[in-house]
């Protein structure tokens, strides 16, 4: 491998921005190309390590920035009540995995002194709040794996920081966002014949093809049984969708699909609700008065007035355009005098005393339209 040695400047013990190749660089330029995914070889992008040492030379005391052992697994403790264990910290005291297992290892794997100390201190909260990891999913959506330019929409974060929550967020991540899981699968309406090659790549392994034929296969056969049974039997067989469970208990997924869901549907909780599945509209609208002031939702309800004011803005002009247009029609029509009133035959017209009918003509014994001319008298 040949590699192209540049000629840097170096000032301070740190390497200075030089001018782009065509010329039209600055110093100031942004950082985004500088740290755009790229593979960097060469001794200036390779980690110094330093010589081993002897155990015998080896003096851990004397070294001021130490690692503190906070979990070792053990053979004591069966996985059963490890994990009984770490889900009652976790539920009843709002401690996370790794601090439940400190607690454990402090006490030296005795599960009921443990146990019994999770109530006397309060877990470090999290860090990353419901909307701080809203932004992060919309990020990574827009720019993947830049952390540099998904720190631009998270400035409080560090790069290491929004490192670490990548990999945790990584193992637990669907690839929909949650509003689009929670969507499809209350509306998950699509027959056995769907498109094979929905979720594959382009440019594609000889097993992506063999997995293919298998799915052509699968289909010749879907189409032969249907054949058989007929279309309405197919709809009586179909097993139908579990009922979802309603849990008053709100998870870290559910906080985040509610922030969400309120910046979609504003205070409209019965859809909020509906969109969780897992929730009654009680349940929503006791979230919104408890987390209000902590997710700040009234500036995601506010954001989502604005949207809907625009969309009726749009909608508001077209529709006057189509009032004006008829009210010029009816105008023509009537020419501007008064539509007369008609009595349907089934309804009685009112009578007086006199048995004249009430608004008939003067020919008819009716009231005169013009008052008598009294003659003077003589």
């Amino acid at each position: 491998m040949v590699l192209a040695e540049r000629s840097n400047d170096v000032r301070n013990g740190k390497r200075s921005r030089g001018p782009s190749p065509n010329g039209h660089g600055s110093p100031d330029s942004s950082s985004e190309d500088e740290n755009a995914e790229k593979i960097r070889v060469g001794r200036d992008y390779q980690a110094v390590c330093p010589e081993l040492e002897p155990v015998e030379q080896r003096r851990p005391e004397l070294i001021s920035d130490r690692a503190l052992l906070v979990w070792s697994p053990t053979t004591d403790i069966s996985d059963i009540k490890l994990d009984e264990y770490i889900t009652t910290a976790k539920e009843k005291y709002g401690y996370n995995g790794e601090q439940a297992l400190g607690m454990l290892f402090w006490h030296k794997h005795d599960l009921s002194r443990a146990s019994m100390d999770l109530a006397n201190f309060t877990p470090f909260p999290d860090e990353w709040t419901v909307e701080d990891k809203v932004l992060f999913e919309q990020a990574f959506q827009f720019h993947g794996k830049s952390f540099h330019r998904i720190r631009q929409m998270l400035p409080d974060k560090s790069i290491a920081s929004l490192v670490k929550y990548y990999y945790s967020w990584k193992k637990t991540r669907a690839r929909t966002s949650l509003m689009d899981v929670a969507g499809e699968g209350r509306n998950a309406t699509s027959s056995g014949t769907g498109k094979s090659g929905a979720g594959s790549e382009p440019g594609g392994s000889d097993k992506e093809s063999d997995n293919d034929e298998k799915v052509q296969q699968n289909k010749q056969q879907l189409s032969a049984m249907k054949r058989k049974v007929g279309d309405a039997g197919v709809e009586d067989l179909r097993p139908g969708e579990p009922p979802a469970k309603i849990n008053s208990r709100w998870t870290n997924e559910e906080l985040l699909m509610a922030v969400t869901a309120v910046r979609k549907y504003g205070k409209d909780f019965q859809a909020i609700a509906e969109t969780l599945g897992t929730k009654t509209e009680a349940h929503v609208r006791s979230f919104f008065i408890s987390y209000r002031r902590r997710y700040n939702l009234d500036a995601v309800v506010r954001e989502h007035e604005a949207d809907r004011g625009n969309a009726h803005h749009i909608q508001a002009g077209t529709t006057s355009t189509d009032a004006s247009e008829n009210a010029t029609d009816s105008t023509t029509t009537n020419n501007g005098t008064a539509s007369p009133q008609t009595t349907s035959k089934d309804e009685k017209p009112e009578v007086d005393s006199e048995g004249v009918s009430l608004g008939a003509p003067a020919e008819q014994g009716g009231p005169p339209t013009t008052p008598p001319k009294h003659k003077p008298a003589k």
